[in-house]
């Protein structure tokens, strides 16, 4: 009886020691894979950080490859411009960037300067031949592709106030006829630009501009013209939607001091004091006050067409937009880059009676048909432009030329003001191009309406 308690025993140690061993085995075996899985991230992360690295240095490689051919070009380009046959064209210069009919400009003696970067633009192409005014590489108002400059007014590039202004030079296109001003201009180096949202068939002869200059193909250089609050758009009265919220639109502009116009080359500003509050909008969806820096025309070819934005479709002669800038921001170019920083009112215009208003402007175009061309224009009110009802469709959109920034809240008037036919006719006498070049007459400066997307179009009517 004296052994059994110790077989019993030396039974249990036994076993203990086995389940010990197997304790210590399988520490060991979770240690080693543990090891080896330490290892082969290791050899994972090495191995990505060498993949990375190769496919940076192909691209910095990839990268400078292309600088040197696009300096190669560059070269040719120069040598071909000097060594042309005489009297061979040059290209145009790139003197200054419009944006909105002339939002953003380039150039020196501004009375007040701001900057505003444009979208990093590729060289320019090495052909001597020169382009149009308005369909230039980077922005096919100017040609410009450097850091622009937004002028808030005051003097900037072309004639000095008060100059003498020299001649337009000789037709070598078809003008505006005025005893036929529904034919006027049929004939012009920028193309109607018509896309399918447009119902009516073109009626202007097609032109060898390059096609990547079009606005359909402005998203190429600036990829925001696909963006999801373009300008303009069709509205459509019947999906708009009537917002009791919204207030009636205030304008005070009695006190607007104007300074002078300008031919940009994509259309022509009248330009006012901005460096005050002496002509402000206010009211309507708008928080804070915006002043009013310039206003300008979009015109087409002929009566039927030329406005900007559509109603149910319907094209009007021309639009008038003027723009307003938010004083929260404190200057014109910081604004132009926020969401809420401009304002733009729309005014359509159709054809009938003269409008007596805007005869002042008709009177002093012959002045700056070329494009850089300026002259004073002082004391002139621009509530002569307004129609008597100011009910507006309201939404959020853009400028409607590149860089085609998504910081408008349009105010688009459902009454438009009348004006004869022979006004608008004078709208076509002025030139895209700038003094001494091909002459281009200046029609057709409108963008296609944009997809709505995601928006809503309010009225503060019924």
């Amino acid at each position: 009886m004296a052994m059994v308690p110790s077989t019993l025993g030396m039974k249990y140690m036994r076993k203990r020691k086995r389940r010990k061993k197997k304790r210590r085995r399988r520490r060991k075996k979770k240690k080693k894979e543990e090891e080896e899985e330490e290892k082969e991230k290791k050899k994972k992360e090495k191995k990505e950080k060498e993949e990375k690295e190769e496919k940076r240095e192909k691209k910095k490689k990839k990268q400078k490859k292309k600088e040197e051919e696009e300096g190669e070009e560059e070269e040719e380009g120069e040598e071909e411009e000097e060594e042309g046959p005489p009297g061979a064209p040059l290209p145009r210069a790139a003197p200054k960037h419009e944006v909105g009919g002339s939002l953003i400009k380039a150039g020196d003696g501004a009375t007040r300067r701001h900057t505003l970067q444009a979208p990093e633009q590729p060289p320019l192409r090495s052909a001597p031949t020169p382009l149009p005014g308005p369909t230039a590489r980077a922005c096919p108002i100017t040609g410009d592709t450097t850091s622009t400059t937004v002028s808030a007014g005051g003097g900037r590039g072309g004639a000095a106030p008060g100059a003498p202004v020299p001649a337009a030079p000789a037709p070598t296109v078809n003008r505006c006829r005025p005893e036929h001003p529904r034919l006027r201009c049929a004939s012009s180096a920028r193309p109607a630009r018509r896309s399918q949202a447009r119902d009516a068939p073109s009626t202007e002869p097609e032109t060898t501009v390059e096609e990547s200059l079009r606005p359909e193909q402005w998203h190429k250089d600036f990829p925001i013209a696909k963006g999801e609050r373009q300008s303009p758009v069709d509205i459509h009265t019947q999906a708009a939607v009537h917002d009791p919220t919204l207030k009636p639109l205030s304008l005070r502009y009695e006190q607007a001091t104007s300074r002078r116009i300008i031919n940009n080359g994509h259309s022509f500003n009248v330009e006012f004091d901005d460096s005050q509050d002496k002509a402000v909008l206010e009211g309507g969806p708008l928080t804070g006050t915006y002043r009013l820096i310039q206003f300008h025309f979009h015109w087409g070819s002929s009566d039927e067409q030329g406005s900007e934005h559509t109603v149910d479709k319907k094209k009007y002669a021309a639009e008038l937009h003027l723009v307003h800038w938010n004083t929260k921001y404190g200057e014109f170019g910081k604004a132009a880059q926020q969401p809420d920083g401009l304002a733009v009112l729309g005014i359509f215009l159709k054809i009938g009676d003269a409008k007596p208003g805007l005869q002042k402007v008709i009177d002093v175009l012959d002045c700056i048909k070329a494009k850089g061309k300026s002259a004073d224009f002082t004391n002139f009110d621009p509530r002569g432009l307004l129609p008597e009802s100011l009910d507006y469709w309201t939404y959020p959109g853009s400028l409607t030329t590149p860089p085609l920034l998504e910081s408008v809240t349009w105010l688009v008037l459902k009454e438009p003001i009348s004006v004869s036919s022979e006004q608008i006719s004078k709208f076509c006498t002025l030139n895209f191009n700038a003094e001494g070049e091909p002459e281009h007459l200046m029609v057709n400066n409108w963008r296609p309406t944009q997809p709505l997307k995601n928006r809503q179009i309010k009225a503060s009517f019924k």
